[in-house]
């Protein structure tokens, strides 16, 4: 039966504890139970092979890294969502995603408290599925930052062309090449405390290049010098319209596959992770309102997306220019995801390669080389990667969630299992999770299948390119 016996028994004493690697390569066992005393025999840690990773990240740190991971030059593209969906229904489904992104950060932080030898999703699926769980959410938790790395290789080519240095006179391969060479020495610092400092300059870029943004089509409007024509309280788009609006909007709270790498390295995630989360969904909820309602105002219904597309040469090349440091670092944050998860699986299998802080560097190093090789040939391989990241995103983002709802289950059947809480706590808690689930299911069929039709518009217009090509399309 799921989630129950023998072997459930073993992998819940497992997680239970936490074995901290020190410098010298020996190991010191501590109980993260409350318990005292040794480890349970046939209770090994779940990071007894270790995973070399301190605890010395606060609050602000983990909110800094949280919000440098989700709010990245995407944002710009929710002026036509906003435009697309009007006023109203926008900022309703900008509150109940943020609902939503608070609701995953706790589900996870729920299990995580639970059992605090947790570091990825391949640890919470092993711990309620099994092998075959901690393949599946294991494996996705590292497929899919890949691909948003991909993705910011891409961004990051297609800034430096907007910013004159241009395709076909330059290759757009060395583009690629170029951007993820910086993104790869960007992405070794390995503590996420030490991560926390780009993070800071990242969230910076991005305010720096939205408050371009804002002035400029403030100021100047449209750049073809179109009327500006009145903001829709309520639109009315079709089905599909509708859906692709409503994914991407969707996908900007997404940050939930770095909540369980960011809490193992937390000093006090008991604490500190829910302030970070409240911080993050705040700052999200306001900023996406501001640039998506106030941009939509001044370019119209007619925006571009991104709608930095919309303004006058000049204000895209100081967008692009500042917005350049969240593009670069947004994406190693999905590196210190992807490679976090493989450094600390690649311990577990084969502890002796990690006798010296020498080894660990290297293997750690070698590691985001790898992530950023298959990110930049992804780039280049998939002559419609924004389209299909789409349809990805749609999936994944909902077995994010989904993930959260089984989480919340697990906890909540713990807890009631053991008197922690009444019975109509734990049905609210269970009829919250089958909602969530509910919804997750209507973004995943409808965003995956609006992205598959904008893919098939794309190639009927034309404008998908080739693979390994010189040119930088916008398929």
């Amino acid at each position: 039966m799921l989630f129950s016996g023998p072997r459930s028994d073993a992998r819940r004493e497992r997680y239970r504890h936490e074995v901290l690697d020190v410098a010298d390569g020996a190991r010191k066992t501590k109980r993260l139970d409350g318990e005292k005393g040794a480890l349970p025999d046939g209770a090994p840690s779940a990071q007894a092979e270790s995973t070399g990773l301190e605890r010395t990240m606060g609050w602000k740190g983990c909110a800094w890294n949280s919000c440098a991971y989700s709010i990245a030059l995407g944002i710009l593209s929710l002026p036509s969502v906003c435009a697309t969906l009007g006023v109203a229904p926008f900022v309703i489904l900008a509150c109940v995603f943020a609902a939503l992104t608070y609701y995953t950060g706790m589900s996870y932080h729920r299990l995580q408290q639970r059992y605090p030898g947790i570091h990825s999703l391949e640890d919470a699926g092993d711990l309620l599925f099994g092998r075959v769980g901690a393949f599946v959410l294991g494996w996705t938790q590292v497929i899919f930052s890949v691909f948003l790395q991909g993705n910011h290789v891409l961004l990051g080519a297609k800034a430096f062309n907007a910013l004159g240095w241009r395709a076909p006179q330059t290759c757009a391969i060395a583009l690629y090449v170029v951007f993820a060479i910086i993104s790869f020495l960007f992405s070794l610092p390995r503590s996420y405390k030490l991560f926390s400092w780009l993070a800071v300059f990242s969230v910076i870029s991005i305010l720096v290049s939205v408050l371009i943004v804002l002035i400029a089509s403030g100021v100047t409007g449209p750049a073809d010098g179109t009327v500006v024509q009145p903001i829709s309280a309520a639109a009315q788009p079709g089905f599909l319209d509708a859906c692709l609006a409503i994914t991407n909007l969707f996908v900007s709270f997404g940050s939930s596959p770095s909540y369980l790498p960011l809490m193992a390295e937390m000093h006090d995630p008991k604490h500190g992770f829910p302030r970070a989360l409240r911080t993050l969904v705040i700052f999200q909820l306001v900023l996406y309102c501001v640039v998506g309602g106030v941009v939509y105002r001044n370019l119209g219904p007619d925006v571009a997306s991104p709608s930095i597309a919309a303004l006058q040469p000049i204000y895209q090349k100081a967008a692009y220019g500042t917005g350049l440091g969240t593009i670069l670092l947004a994406g190693c944050e999905s590196a210190q995801v992807s490679g976090k998860v493989l450094y600390v699986k690649l311990f577990r299998m084969r502890p002796s390669l990690f006798k010296t802080k020498a080894w660990g560097w290297a293997i750690w190093t070698a590691i985001n080389a790898v992530t950023w090789v298959l990110a930049a040939i992804l780039a280049m391989i998939l002559p419609f990667f924004s389209s299909f990241l789409g349809v990805e995103a749609s999936a994944f983002w909902s077995a994010f969630l989904a993930a959260a709802a089984a989480f919340s289950v697990y906890c909540a059947l713990e807890e009631r299992k053991h008197g922690e809480i009444t019975p109509a706590r734990c049905a609210v808690m269970l009829a919250a999770a089958a909602a969530v689930l509910c919804v997750t299911t209507f973004i995943a069929i409808t965003g995956m299948w609006a992205s598959a039709v904008s893919i098939r518009d794309s190639y009927a217009q034309g404008i998908v390119g080739r693979p390994f090509s010189c040119a930088i399309t916008d398929a």
